[in-house]
């Protein structure tokens, strides 16, 4: 079973992780603190001045905040499909409940880009992440991607024990370019000396070795660009 599908159980886990003093659910962490590694994200993903940013699959809204802290230019506006993620997210920023496969609640063509920072993996069809990203971005945005990657062979063993799908490169580029999503896909860094801080980790799953993660996969940025052909609206169905 999905845990991710069951709110009751994400409000129960993200109880546990904020106790524990986390904010920012990610396992790969460029820093030793979330702004630090915020600040990092902020850096990698190059938004443009006064960018309109959604960010897709938000938790409790904690890396749109930090970001906003060191670029007050930006304005973010925040998706979940967990209603209870959403309860916990800063008041000020607009909120959009919603599965991140059809994005069903968020208008077409209003961001300037788009963030998905390590929740990429709660995304059921690909194919239908990228043409529903394409549908609510301006022509010729971009859609910011900080995700983990699997090493190979080990796709099914991060589904299974994480309850997390990873993408490999390949996948994202074939899903991404159909029917001219996007026109192109840059891989920004391939993070080899990112900070991970294991007994933080460790503190919040205990079930779950870190070191078998941090061996089994590793953590990627990518930059997307939407086409800057005319894009027909069409909800994935």
């Amino acid at each position: 079973m999905n845990i991710y599908t069951d709110d009751k159980v994400v409000a129960q886990l993200t109880k546990h992780l904020l106790k524990q003093g986390t904010r920012v659910f990610q396992i790969w962490k460029k820093g030793h603190d979330d702004r630090t590694h915020c600040e990092w994200l902020l850096k990698l993903a190059g938004f443009p001045g006064g960018a309109h940013v959604l960010d897709i699959g938000c938790g409790v809204g904690t890396v749109a905040l930090h970001m906003n802290e060191v670029r007050p230019d930006l304005r973010f506006s925040l998706l979940n499909v967990s209603p209870s993620q959403l309860e916990l997210c800063p008041r000020k920023y607009i909120q959009y409940e919603g599965s991140m496969d059809t994005l069903q609640s968020v208008p077409d063509g209003v961001f300037d880009a788009a963030m998905v920072c390590y929740a990429l993996g709660h995304v059921q069809c690909l194919a239908d992440f990228f043409h529903n990203a394409a549908r609510i971005l301006k022509p010729g945005r971009q859609l910011f991607v900080y995700d983990v990657q699997p090493l190979p062979g080990w796709e099914q063993w991060a589904l299974d024990v994480l309850g997390y799908r990873t993408y490999t490169i390949k996948q994202l580029v074939e899903a991404s370019c159909v029917r001219e999503r996007f026109s192109s896909m840059h891989v920004l860094e391939e993070v080899s000396n990112t900070v991970l801080n294991c007994q933080e980790f460790l503190a919040c799953c205990p079930m779950i070795n870190a070191v078998d993660v941090t061996t089994r996969t590793k953590p990627v940025g990518y930059k997307f660009t939407k086409a800057n052909s005319t894009y027909v609206a069409q909800q994935a169905a």
